[in-house]
């Protein structure tokens, strides 16, 4: 008898801690949901909108781009100087994919060179998406050489 009451209470507990996983981390059922999100992340970023992206991060990043860089989202990219020297002032998506329920989008986004003024600089990058307590939030950003 004792043995089904703690098995059940296992499985009760188990089921809880599934539920709760669940809220946090939710399911993406259509690629096209994200497009919003896309949109308005790279309005602020060509806009200068450092504060509006820094809220799009989910945490996870946060910590891992401060570990990276050595400082925070909002230092590195506050900086007004640095908003007026590379200015990312196109986009281009070129793929979207569903893998693992998070959207990955990889994306051209050119800068003004201030080195020369008349050309471009082409840059690619991916970026993960995944769905928080019903909001799309960026994962995590990856920068192709």
């Amino acid at each position: 008898m004792k043995k089904i009451i703690l098995l059940s209470l296992y499985l009760i507990f188990i089921n809880s801690a599934c539920i709760a996983a669940d809220n946090e981390n939710q399911y993406i059922t259509n690629i096209d949901e994200v497009d919003k999100t896309i949109e308005i992340f790279f309005n602020s970023m060509q806009s200068g909108d450092v504060k509006k992206s820094y809220e799009m991060l989910t945490d996870n990043y946060k910590k891992l781009f401060e570990k990276k860089y050595g400082m925070n989202y909002l230092e590195a990219y506050g900086d007004e100087a640095y908003q007026a020297e590379t200015h990312a002032h196109r986009f281009v998506v070129l793929e979207k994919k569903l893998e693992n329920n998070a959207i990955y989008i990889t994306a051209e986004y050119y800068l003004k060179s201030s080195d020369s003024p008349d050309e471009d600089e082409k840059k690619v990058f991916i970026i993960k998406i995944i769905k928080l307590k019903n909001k799309f939030m960026i994962d995590d950003i990856i920068y192709q050489e």
